[in-house]
């Protein structure tokens, strides 16, 4: 064979090297499934229920309180998406979706709490600054600006956190010249994930780290019924079904926490807790 024939060949098996890991790689990605099938920013809602939630990027359902809040992120109802009411319910529920951080040019917010006469600007995080008076509110947000405010009930007022302080006209205020998204103002991630395999039954990726206040997400890509069991019992997947996904809380303090199939013992994994 000469030194162009080995070459090619070699060359040959690096290509093909490169597309089987490549579509491999694809494969692994492609058969990883949210729950429900949803696209993280999916607005959903079921026939058994008026509300309207929110699909964050954590795999968790945030609703809209109020139609107020929901009409400062979005103009109408067009993309809310109609699922299956017990479909709906396998997402977990996160919390409530706040009002929509000041933007400019875009018209937005002011928020007033219950039995408090101050009027408050919306900050990311859903953080809320007073201000000072009226000669205020109109240099800001101009004439009508008395038009923008809506009240927070006390019910909802805990989504909420207070800069101390006041907006005022000696202070240099930009709002926003980019738009947030619910996912970015309420910093949510992605989940840490779990894929179960079988032949033997295993964890495609046994060890994993996950942030305090994260999520995690168990894909049962086998043909049994498993239930996976943190072993000092702090949470479970339930049984799950073939296909099943479940995703999971974590308010652990940090620390190594392992976890079982109640299935099979041999089915082990473990998760740190940053």
């Amino acid at each position: 064979m000469t030194i162009q024939s080995r070459l090619t060949l070699l060359v040959g098996c690096f290509v093909s090297l490169c597309l089987m890991f490549g579509v491999f790689a694809i494969a692994q990605a492609g058969s990883f499934p949210t729950v429900g099938g949803l696209a993280s920013g999916d607005l959903v809602t079921s026939p058994e229920t008026q509300a309207v939630y929110y699909f964050g990027e954590d795999e968790r359902r945030y609703v809209f309180p109020t139609e107020g809040i929901y009409f400062s992120w979005y103009e109408n109802f067009e993309t809310v998406e109609t699922v299956e009411h017990a479909d709906l319910m396998l997402i977990p529920l996160g919390g409530n979706v706040t009002y929509r951080p000041y933007y400019a040019g875009i018209p937005t917010r002011l928020v007033k709490k219950d039995f408090d006469p101050d009027v408050y600007v919306v900050f990311p995080d859903a953080y809320l600054l007073p201000i000072d008076n009226e000669e205020t509110a109109e240099h800001f947000f101009g004439a009508y600006w008395a038009n923008m405010v809506e009240g927070v009930s006390d019910a909802f007022i805990r989504d909420y956190g207070t800069y101390g302080g006041y907006l005022n006209m000696d202070m240099e205020f930009a709002p926003l010249d980019h738009a947030l998204t619910i996912n970015s103002d309420k910093g949510l991630g992605a989940p840490v994930g779990f894929m179960m395999n079988e032949a033997p039954l295993r964890f495609g990726i046994a060890d994993q780290e996950v942030d305090r206040y994260g999520t995690i997400k168990f894909v049962n890509d086998t043909n049994e019924v498993l239930t996976i069991r943190e072993d000092r019992g702090h949470w479970t997947t339930g049984p799950m079904a073939p296909g099943d996904v479940v995703v999971i809380y974590i308010d652990d303090t940090a620390g190594l926490y392992s976890f079982t199939a109640d299935e099979d013992s041999s089915m082990t994994g473990t998760l740190t807790v940053r």
